[in-house]
């Protein structure tokens, strides 16, 4: 059984195709962002030493965001579905996602207090797929509705 910690949100940004280099090109990073509105959700973050940023959106609504990297791409059997199938990394934004992710301790007692605990992406579970809001062609777009767990043990992970 892995004990790696897991969070659940909605999805905000996802760099899992395309690596984020806008800081880095020489180091691209693999990652996506979730706003996390549960309070338990929070506080297990908070608890492990993660840090979370606050987003106000243009309607006045603070929700908590925390970004999840890894500095390799993802497999396919790491982005799955309900049933545990791997599934499309073009995760639409808005999407209900379950992040397992590695926390790792800063070696400096300074770049702990003000970062926190870092948090590497190990694998996702899509819980509720989200509409997609772009160009994308009608024909890319799945005719079936989500996939929602019936109950907590129904999801993966």
């Amino acid at each position: 059984m892995n004990d790696k910690p897991v969070v659940q949100g909605e999805l905000v940004f996802n760099n899992l195709i395309t690596p984020d280099t806008k800081f880095n090109p020489d180091k691209p990073t693999y990652s996506v962002v979730i706003a996390i509105k549960d309070d338990a959700e929070i506080k297990k973050l908070e608890d492990l030493g993660v840090k979370l940023k606050d987003y106000t959106n243009d309607k006045g609504v603070t929700v908590k965001q925390r970004t999840f990297k890894s500095f390799k791409p993802l497999r396919a059997d790491d982005v799955i579905d309900l049933s545990g199938a791997a599934t499309d990394m073009d995760i639409p934004r808005g999407s209900v996602v379950r992040v397992q992710f590695d926390p790792w301790d800063a070696l400096e007692q300074r770049i702990l207090d003000q970062y926190g605990v870092s948090t590497f992406l190990q694998r996702i579970c899509v819980l509720e797929e989200a509409e997609r809001k772009s160009s994308y062609s009608a024909d890319l777009i799945p005719d079936q509705p989500p996939q929602q767990a019936e109950e907590e043990a129904d999801i993966p992970f």
